[in-house]
């Protein structure tokens, strides 16, 4: 009677009789071929080739594949705790932490430093990825809270019935109606920038229209993503409010046409501006309001 170690889980085996063809293990059901050399316990499987070679590549595919799906699903609860998005950080553990310990079961006794250092950088590199984001947002909300209460509930006219524009006052943050390429409508709207196209909005302001803290705000951006019911185009109106007075600076609608006849069809992709659109308006109105400071100019 000759014993070995299973190739894939590491438990000692023993092949009941010469006769026997394969071995099944009892921890992991794994079906090996019998050796037909004696081996001691910690002895290498000389004499299955194909079990040894199982043995060495299993691994590496188990830390390729399984374990950047775990850390990618773990940390995503990072963003998700940070935001207080119970459900999506539900989802992620339940993904994430099976596929974890299953890493950490089937990799027992075989790491190696390789190994290690291979995991640890990318759970380096996707969760300081997932915490910025996160952190980008929660200090958004930290900071402006106060802009977002004394807005909250307020609409501001159609863009159509802002004539002309007046020169805004600086500085500026946007605040969002109705999110890009979503349906919500929040009981607490205009609300933060939350989703990314909302937060590039925010960080791409340039510097000196971006008002980097509450106090800073001396005019709000409505932004409000739509569509036009007769034509089917993408519609973004963009409403600058002076804080104080609730004063409508100037106003727009930007529009996406959607050239295909089919755009009424939900089967067909329809485009909405983007926040590059709304920076680029913003931008024209900030050199106008300077280049004609005493008098005002520019329209819809």
């Amino acid at each position: 009677m000759s014993s070995f170690k299973c190739a894939f889980c590491g438990t000692p085996l023993t092949v009941p009789d010469s006769t026997a063809k394969n071995v099944i293990c009892p921890n992991c059901m794994a079906s090996l071929p019998a050796p037909s050399l004696p081996l001691s316990s910690d002895g290498p499987l000389v004499d299955v080739p194909n079990a040894a070679a199982a043995q060495k590549g299993f691994p590496f595919l188990l830390l390729l594949i399984a374990s950047p799906l775990a850390i990618m699903f773990l940390g995503v609860v990072i963003p998700t705790v940070l935001t207080k998005e119970w459900g999506a950080m539900t989802l992620s553990l339940l993904l994430g932490g099976p596929l974890a310990l299953l890493v950490l079961f089937r990799m027992r006794d075989r790491w190696t430093l390789f190994r290690a250092l291979w995991v640890l950088m990318l759970a380096g590199i996707w969760f300081a990825a997932c915490y910025s984001v996160g952190f980008e947002e929660q200090s958004i909300q930290r900071r402006f809270t106060g802009v977002q209460k004394e807005f909250a509930g307020f609409v501001p006219p159609p863009a159509r019935a802002v004539v002309t524009a007046r020169p805004i006052k600086l500085k500026l943050f946007p605040l969002i109606l109705h999110s890009r390429g979503k349906t919500r409508v929040e009981s607490d709207a205009p609300s933060l920038p939350s989703y990314s196209e909302e937060i590039k909005l925010y960080r791409d302001l340039p510097e000196t229209l971006k008002a980097a803290t509450d106090a800073d705000v001396r005019s709000v951006v409505v932004v409000n993503w739509g569509w036009d019911k007769n034509t089917h185009d993408g519609t973004c109106e963009v409403s600058v409010v002076e804080r104080k007075t609730r004063t409508i600076l100037a106003a727009t609608t930007l529009r996406h046409v959607n050239m295909s006849s089919m755009a009424q069809s939900t089967s067909v992709p329809r485009v909405q501006p983007t926040a590059s659109d709304v920076l680029n308006y913003l931008k024209t109105l900030t050199v106008e309001a300077e280049s004609t400071n005493q008098v005002g100019s520019g329209t819809d």
